[in-house]
């Protein structure tokens, strides 16, 4: 996945206040707005934020499935 990510994402389930500060692909990036269920990744213009969701669709067949 880190490979198909260009370096990773970082998933945020709940709320992230403004002026956090995260990592990503070894780059410190300020969150500009606070906001619920983000994932945060890196593209070549800089770092950019999706829904949660809507990225997981893409990167889901590479999680482990967990027996229940």
């Amino acid at each position: 996945m880190n490979r198909i990510s260009n370096g990773g994402v970082v998933f945020i389930s709940g709320k992230i206040q403004a002026g956090t500060v995260i990592n990503v692909r070894r780059s410190r990036f300020n969150v500009p707005v606070t906001g619920t269920d983000k994932a945060y990744s890196f593209d070549e213009n800089g770092i950019k934020f999706n829904s949660c969701k809507e990225l997981l669709k893409n990167y889901q067949q590479y999680f482990f499935r967990m027996p229940t």
